[in-house]
């Protein structure tokens, strides 16, 4: 596990022997998504608490994870880009 927490679980795993990385969650989304997504489940009578962290106190969603997605796939291109080998 490479990141995640006790309340959420997992959101980031690898496989060093299957060379694999595995991502939960949607580092995708745009601002509104999430609040789309929450107030279409409350339509449909669903009980569903607000998302954390997610809405300003005007209930205006606020993008609180796009440096951490940016950073996240800057690094995961990185990793996947060979590097150049100094030659002496």
């Amino acid at each position: 596990v490479v990141a995640g927490d006790d309340r959420i679980g997992a959101t980031i795993v690898t496989n060093t022997a299957l060379r694999s990385t595995y991502v939960t969650g949607h580092l995708e989304y745009w601002t509104g998504t999430l609040a789309s997504e929450f107030h279409r489940d409350r339509h449909r009578g669903l009980r569903i608490a607000p998302p954390a962290h997610y809405f300003d106190p005007n209930l205006r969603p606020v993008n609180s994870w796009r440096n951490d997605t940016t950073k996240f796939y800057r690094q995961w291109l990185q990793q996947l880009t060979p590097q150049e080998v100094a030659h002496d």
